[in-house]
């Protein structure tokens, strides 16, 4: 077995309706605003800037668990659960 069947045993079986869901949808645009955070880093400065300072101490490392969250919710959505 080959590594693109393999990849393809794995996923979903309506894996192509999956991009109908809207929490795919929230998903990817949340993780397109963090791209857009991360190519100008300005745009997040004046962004967390903006935050009141309570919310800011709220949230230690919100940069690396906000990319590993967005990123495994995507895809975990297409991987077979048991």
């Amino acid at each position: 077995m080959n590594l693109i069947e393999r990849i393809k045993a794995r996923l979903i079986d309506d894996v192509r309706s999956e991009w109908r869901k809207f929490s795919t949808w929230i998903t990817a645009v949340a993780l397109a605003i963090w791209g857009a955070f991360t190519a100008f880093p300005s745009l997040a400065v004046e962004a967390w800037r903006m935050l009141p300072p309570e919310w800011q101490s709220m949230i230690p490392h919100q940069r690396e668990i906000a990319l590993a969250c967005f990123a495994a919710i995507l895809v975990a959505k297409f991987v077979k659960q048991k």
